[in-house]
């Protein structure tokens, strides 16, 4: 994981600072323990998962910090609190895929559709195993506007 991070900082450095890249958002690793995929299928591994993505996001931190030029942004923090406070964000279910996963491609919320909805609710955290809603989704882009705000970039 930290030969990841590093190589993600080397990246970003020589193939997009280095070419003049004026506002780089850096988006770390969510909180891959809380998702539905961890739960389901392996529940003792988000112990492991948790040591792994901290590592990769602190070396991602360490390699490319903020800057005039980079904005760190962490989903790590605000996936783990989606999670654990889901009424703060008008999450009604954090735990359960909104897509019928079985009846998928690949489980993948790609193919999801009004046939494949397990649930209609609109305020799903997931779509599948480990991807988010289009509410997800939504909540995430105004943390990063929120990031980028109080930078002074937006």
């Amino acid at each position: 994981m930290l030969q990841a991070a590093d190589d993600l900082a080397a990246a970003v450095n020589t193939k997009i600072l280095n070419k003049g890249a004026k506002y780089v958002v850096v988006i770390n690793i969510p909180d891959i323990a809380s998702t539905p995929s961890v739960a389901l299928f392996n529940p003792s591994a988000a112990g492991l998962f948790t040591i792994l993505v901290t590592d990769f996001n602190n070396e991602l931190k360490t390699k490319l910090p903020d800057s005039a030029n980079v904005l760190n942004v962490d989903a790590y923090t605000a996936s783990h609190d989606e999670v654990l406070n889901p009424g703060k964000y008008n999450l009604s279910n954090v735990t359960i895929p909104a897509c019928n996963i079985g009846a998928l491609p690949n489980n993948s919320s790609l193919f999801c559709n009004s046939t494949t909805l397990s649930y209609t609710d609109p305020y799903y955290l997931f779509a599948d195993a480990v991807h988010p809603t289009p509410y997800g989704h939504a909540l995430f882009a105004l943390y990063v506007l929120q990031a980028m705000t109080n930078k002074g970039w937006y």
